[in-house]
């Protein structure tokens, strides 16, 4: 009796044993499959032919779950950008091409070049302006109308054009004050206008003080010379050409009229440069959308592959230069 016992006793002892092992190994198991579930770094590992093959399986559950099915045709994941939107931007406003494109550096050069040139163009404008205001202020107060009307009168008697009453004069034929009147002035303009062929007037000076004005005063001694108040007298540069004798004042006035035209063809110079640049941005904006555009042309790609004897949908993306 003792015996079977024993024996009985010895195998319903190791009954339990086995049953204890194989409880814990479930629950290990169990314990491992769900910390796989829940943490990110966790990888299932299976063989195909001897090779390993492993992913993770919640990123793997990520994916699936988001992307879309393998049926969806391949979309681009960045829309390609406009090389005409480019262009125009920066015949605008110089850069700003550029800044759409991505082009950073090259949006701050020519952003930077068209301040520059159109702040020099203002500030080259308003010299010329300023000289020109000065020219004329100095043509005023030493070139004479009633000066240069009495050398008109002066050809006109010596001509016999003057077929109204003698005006008093001084001894150098300046026309009194008494007599220098708008009559006096239109019946000389007149004359100023209508015998060229038989005097000197090439020009007829104009009735208002226009730019044309302070230039012929300067432009053509030979008629209006005589106005100027230092020559020695009316009929100074009388046969007189070019090159003609300048006298102080007039020298004078010629440095501003050249200072004041200097300025303005700077100032002319800087504007025709920010056109360029206009230009050469709007051109540089559109190139550099294109070859942004065909730089780097991607796309997400979907697939099935066979990965441990099963189809297995996997994503990635796709690159051509």
């Amino acid at each position: 009796m003792g015996g079977p016992w024993g024996v009985g006793g010895m195998y319903q002892h190791k009954g339990q044993t086995m049953r204890t092992v194989i409880l814990l190994t479930i629950v290990f198991m169990m314990s491992m499959t769900l910390q796989a579930q829940q943490a990110d770094s966790s990888l299932k590992v299976t063989e195909e032919n001897g090779i390993s093959l492993a992913w993770n399986t919640g990123k793997y559950q990520l994916l699936a779950t988001t992307m879309p099915s393998m049926d969806d045709k391949p979309e681009q994941a960045v829309q390609p950008k406009s090389s005409l939107k480019a262009a125009v931007l920066s015949a605008v406003l110089p850069g700003s091409g550029e800044l759409y494109a991505g082009s950073y550096w090259k949006a701050a050069i020519f952003a930077a070049v068209e301040v520059a040139v159109i702040t020099g163009y203002f500030i080259y404008e308003n010299k010329g302006d300023d000289e020109d205001w000065k020219m004329r202020n100095f043509g005023d107060q030493h070139w004479s109308e009633q000066k240069y009307w009495s050398y008109v009168y002066n050809i006109a008697v010596r001509n016999d054009l003057w077929n109204y009453p003698a005006l008093e004069t001084d001894p150098d034929m300046i026309i009194q004050d008494s007599d220098y009147d708008a009559t006096t002035v239109a019946r000389l303009r007149e004359i100023e206008r209508n015998n060229s062929t038989a005097t000197d007037f090439t020009h007829s000076l104009p009735e208002t003080k226009t730019q044309q004005y302070y230039e012929m005063i300067y432009k053509y001694l030979h008629q209006f010379g005589a106005g100027w108040d230092d020559v020695p007298n009316l009929l100074y540069y009388e046969g007189q050409s070019f090159p003609f004798t300048l006298t102080p004042n007039i020298s004078e006035y010629r440095d501003m009229r050249n200072r004041s035209n200097d300025f303005y063809q700077t100032a002319t110079t800087m504007f025709s440069v920010a056109m360029l640049n206009h230009l050469i941005s709007a051109f540089d904006a559109a190139l550099t959308v294109k070859r942004n555009n065909k730089k780097l042309d991607y796309a997400f790609r979907v697939s099935a592959q066979r990965y441990a004897g099963e189809m297995v949908r996997t994503y990635g993306i796709h690159f051509s230069w």
